[in-house]
């Protein structure tokens, strides 16, 4: 069984694999758009650890975004996914594809067990 990968970083191999190129505060952006919470240390943590594994690279030559109202940063770094995040990515969705078909097969209905409302509890189902 394959290690399963923190969703951290799972979100960032998403926004990549969608997006191609981006820099941290756009990668932050996008997975936060996405209802994920994360914050600087999370991000710079998990993109660490994914060049770390070569899972991801800092995109080479490529240092603005290119705008036009003066507010380029030359610091800034890109990151894009490699082949091999590609393929960990892929190993990660089919391993959280199986847990959802798993607890479907056990008759859980996520939607039940959602948090309601302003307070987070419960529903009836969940009670």
């Amino acid at each position: 069984m394959a290690m399963a990968m923190p969703a951290s970083q799972t979100a960032i191999l998403v926004t990549l694999a969608a997006g191609g190129e981006a820099h941290g505060y756009a990668i932050m952006q996008d997975v936060r758009a996405a209802g994920e919470r994360m914050g600087p240390a999370t991000l710079y943590t998990a993109i660490g650890r994914l060049l770390e594994l070569h899972l991801v690279e800092e995109a080479s030559g490529r240092r603005d975004d290119g705008r036009r109202d003066g507010h380029d940063d030359s610091r800034r770094r890109y990151y894009r996914i490699t082949p091999r995040g590609r393929a960990a990515l892929v190993v990660e969705l089919d391993r959280l594809h199986a847990t959802l078909e798993r607890a479907a097969a056990a008759g859980i209905d996520r939607r039940a067990w959602r948090p309601s409302g302003p307070t987070g509890r419960l529903g009836s189902a969940g009670r």
